[in-house]
């Protein structure tokens, strides 16, 4: 075979490998997951008579005060992972000037690292039947698929109740992952103040519990 003809074909072939290789496209890089202490926002609905609430996870305590809606409101930051949430009202019933625990509830969350997540908690005298709804965003945005999770106990005959939703004021999309409808996502569709209900019925889907009305402020989609 010719030798100048070989040396034009490795001269070509090195030509057509350096243009793909400068077409190339950068490295794929992986975002590391997100980092740093979780934030969960609390909305407690109160009970009559108390004159305090407070909200406790592991060593972190956080005062609760009044919002413009009638429920207290407070940011507690916890590290990232499943947290054990308690909160207390407190009253001086008894006016010896010490006030004492008058409702105290507890519920589970899964605080996400470097996100706020929202809790929506309602305090009894006795047992509630739904402890504590979670989404994990407080502010979550048009479109945006939030997942969510509800902590209930068992019905007044000890059986597993199940729950119900209902939007009252907007529009949104539900996706379960149980057949008791307590964890999944909630897709908003449009933005603005967004109320709805959640109730608990016993295993024969008649008789209703307790209902537990929650309201999110959703944030407009992000613009590409």
């Amino acid at each position: 075979m010719n030798a100048s003809l070989i040396l034009t074909k490795k001269t070509l072939l090195a030509v057509v490998a350096a243009a793909l290789a400068a077409c190339d496209p950068a490295p794929y890089e992986v975002a590391p997951p997100p980092s740093g202490p979780a934030e969960l926002r609390i909305h407690a609905a109160g009970v009559a008579g108390a004159a305090a609430l407070r909200a406790q996870a592991g060593d972190a305590v956080v005062e609760l005060g009044p919002d413009d809606d009638g429920h207290y409101v407070g940011t507690i930051s916890v590290p990232a992972g499943e947290q054990h949430l308690t909160i207390r009202a407190y009253a001086d019933e008894d006016g010896d000037g010490a006030p004492e625990v008058i409702a105290e509830d507890s519920t589970v969350v899964d605080a996400k690292a470097a996100v706020r997540s929202a809790v929506f908690a309602r305090l009894h005298r006795g047992a509630a039947l739904i402890k504590s709804l979670s989404l994990a965003r407080q502010d979550p945005r048009v479109g945006e698929r939030v997942p969510f999770s509800v902590v209930r106990v068992l019905m007044p005959d000890e059986t597993p109740g199940w729950v119900d939703w209902a939007s009252a004021t907007c529009g949104m999309d539900l996706e379960f992952v149980d057949r008791a409808k307590t964890r999944g996502w909630i897709t908003f569709r449009q933005d603005g103040r967004c109320s709805f209900m959640v109730w608990t019925f016993g295993p024969d889907l008649d008789t209703s519990y307790e209902e537990f009305e929650v309201t999110v402020d959703v944030l407009a989609a992000r613009a590409d």
